[in-house]
């Protein structure tokens, strides 16, 4: 399970690398939602290692898909109706810290190299 958090953490980390390359490709928008696939498995892991039974009446046996949707840019954005609300999502990892600002339909990423 911390396998794939360093996974997610490397990817994260590569494209912010090539977001401050090319800004215009969409990077920082990738890297905002392996960030809640990132955060969507942390939370999943959790309640499995704490042996809480998470019941979805799917029939194929993955008790945790129902909990596992994670919030794209858009559903995040959608939340910002006004000029006072901000969201602001982060991801920590062993290489590299990103932060986004998500005021209505612009979106900052700024990333932080750990050294």
């Amino acid at each position: 399970m911390a396998q794939e958090r360093y996974v997610f953490d490397y990817v994260i980390d590569l494209l912010g690398k090539l977001h401050l390359n090319d800004p215009a490709k969409g990077y920082d928008i990738q890297a905002f939602g392996y960030t809640q696939r990132s955060k969507s498995r942390s939370f999943l892991d959790l309640l499995y290692e704490s042996s809480v039974v998470v019941k979805t009446g799917t029939k194929n046996g993955n008790a945790g898909n129902k909990y596992s949707e994670t919030v794209s840019i858009d559903d995040a954005k959608s939340l910002c109706q006004d000029k006072n609300t901000v969201i602001l999502e982060y991801s920590v990892g062993d290489s590299s810290s990103s932060l986004w600002l998500l005021p209505g339909q612009v979106i900052s990423c700024l990333s932080c190299r750990i050294v």
